[in-house]
C-alpha cells in the first residue's frame, strides 16, 4: 500500500476578518457583521429560552393538575376505607347474633 502524501490545507482564523459569500471583509465592516451575527445568535438563544420557559410553565401546570387529581384519589380512598371499616364493623356485629 502506498502512503498518502496529500497535504491538508491549513485553516487559519483571523478574528479581524470574516467572509461573506466568499468575499473577504475586513475592518469595521467585519466587526459589524460579527456583531450582527452575535445579535442573531443572542436573539435565537432568547427565543429558545422563552420557549423553554413556556414549556416549563406548561409542565408546572400539568404537575399541579396531577397533584390535585392525586389529592382527589386520596380522598376517595379514605372514604372507601371508612365505608369498608363500617361494613366490617356491621359484619362482626351480625356474627355476634
Amino acid at each position: 500500500m502506498g502512503k498518502h502524501n496529500a497535504k491538508q490545507p491549513k485553516l487559519n482564523f483571523d478574528h479581524k476578518r470574516s467572509t461573506r459569500q466568499g468575499e473577504l471583509v475586513q475592518g469595521p465592516q467585519a466587526t459589524e457583521e460579527r456583531d450582527l451575527a452575535a445579535d442573531d445568535q443572542g436573539e435565537d438563544l432568547r427565543t429558545l429560552m422563552l420557549e423553554m420557559c413556556s414549556s416549563l410553565r406548561n409542565i408546572d401546570t400539568k404537575l399541579d393538575n396531577l397533584a390535585s387529581q392525586l389529592d382527589s384519589v386520596k380522598t376517595q380512598v379514605a372514604t372507601h376505607e371508612t365505608r369498608l371499616d363500617t361494613l366490617e364493623t356491621r359484619q362482626s356485629e351480625w356474627h355476634e347474633f
